[in-house]
């Protein structure tokens, strides 16, 4: 990967609660995984019902693809020409380790804006609307 100065996007596409559910548990199910990898999925699969996947907002990837250490990355929504919302951030995403440009069965899952902490730390000057 190369870095570059340019702001990279791509497309999402937001699914239910439970089809995330479902294809966290497929991606176990399906893939062949290497070594080790098993106990990843496992912990990724924890954490959705730790967390709470209910409070997260899921998507899938339409035709762009998370990669590692996008933690942190923003969840833009476009509204209108040129007017853009940010959702939330990411907190978990999915590769497939056996074939990195595949996008089949893979989905991430981002953590709404906290619109009170927001506030909270910019002492009021900064105000959102929240999801």
């Amino acid at each position: 990967m190369t870095r570059s100065d340019q702001l990279n996007y791509g497309k999402m596409r937001m699914i239910s609660t439970q089809k995330c559910r479902e294809m966290a548990n497929e991606q176990k199910n399906s893939f062949q995984w290497s070594a080790g990898d098993d106990a990843a999925i496992e912990s990724m699969l924890n954490e959705f019902e730790t967390y709470g996947l209910e409070n997260n907002i899921c998507v899938v990837p339409e035709p762009s693809i998370g990669e590692p250490g996008e933690s942190g990355s923003p969840l833009m929504l476009k509204i209108g020409t040129n007017n853009w919302i940010q959702l939330g951030v990411a907190t978990k995403t999915s590769c497939n380790s056996k074939d990195p440009t595949s996008t089949e069965g893979l989905f991430a899952q981002y953590t709404p804006i906290d619109c009170a902490w927001i506030a909270n730390g910019t002492n009021g000057k900064v105000k959102c609307i929240g999801w």
